[in-house]
């Protein structure tokens, strides 16, 4: 389970909580316990092929309206970067609700290429970033 989206859900109602509140934050630790001893193994390669994907859940928190972006960036077969989280403002479509979770992906890609400059790691292919939205794909190409 998504960890990260489930501690933005109870933050939301940390000034006032109700029981509910509760009985959730003690499950999110209950789950932390049971897998404290969970790993990430990351393979020694020279093939940087950084690919990201985004999806947007559009509008559908009935408390505020805003979309939930959520976004993945992975190094060849290993996730590097992840995020969940609410977009800022009200997008009035779904296709600007994409673009903005897209520009969230790629403004991480471009963060990780200057990572691994830093660190002279070379990559010769191109990042690649993976989009659900058709009219969010477009737009990208012809702004």
């Amino acid at each position: 389970p998504d960890v990260s989206f489930s501690v933005n859900k109870v933050c939301q109602f940390m000034h006032s909580p109700l029981d509910k509140h509760l009985k959730a934050v003690k499950k999110i630790l209950r789950y932390l316990a049971g897998t404290k001893d969970y790993g990430l193994k990351i393979d020694k390669c020279m093939d940087f092929k950084i690919t990201g994907f985004s999806d947007v859940d559009w509008g559908s928190d009935m408390d505020d309206r805003r979309s939930t972006s959520g976004m993945c960036v992975y190094m060849r077969d290993n996730l590097v970067s992840w995020s969940f989280k609410k977009q800022a403002v009200v997008s009035t479509s779904t296709t600007e609700a994409e673009y903005r979770s897209a520009t969230q992906v790629v403004c991480e890609i471009m963060w990780i290429h200057s990572l691994l400059n830093d660190l002279k790691v070379s990559f010769q292919k191109p990042s690649v970033v993976w989009v659900d939205n058709r009219d969010a794909v477009c737009l990208a190409g012809n702004p």
